[in-house]
């Protein structure tokens, strides 16, 4: 397993966190997350690529690509929690002195 690196994320940086559809949310710095989504204008997607009898190419749904900001105190949190083993939660509730049971 791949320990993330915690000291990419410098404090003084804006960060996006761009949402594409179901399950694929990507962290980039503000101007590359921007550029990103620039580059999404136009852009095509393929679907059923496996199935060639149903196989199909359509415009992108700009509805399923969202971008918000994200804070570097969150994304380092995150990290953090990943490099501790526990999960967010946990790591939340430890760092605010609060205990939950419901895990």
């Amino acid at each position: 397993m791949v320990k993330p690196s915690i000291t990419k994320y410098e404090s003084n940086k804006h960060f996006l966190l761009i949402k594409i559809g179901w399950g694929i949310d990507i962290v980039l710095p503000y101007d590359k997350g921007i550029s990103l989504m620039e580059a999404l204008e136009g852009a095509d997607v393929i679907s059923n690529i496996h199935t060639e009898e149903k196989i199909r190419i359509n415009p992108i749904d700009h509805n399923q690509v969202t971008a918000s900001p994200i804070s570097v105190d969150k994304l380092l949190d995150i990290k953090t929690a990943q490099l501790l083993g526990v999960t967010y939660k946990e790591y939340l509730n430890a760092k605010s002195g609060t205990t939950d049971s419901t895990g």
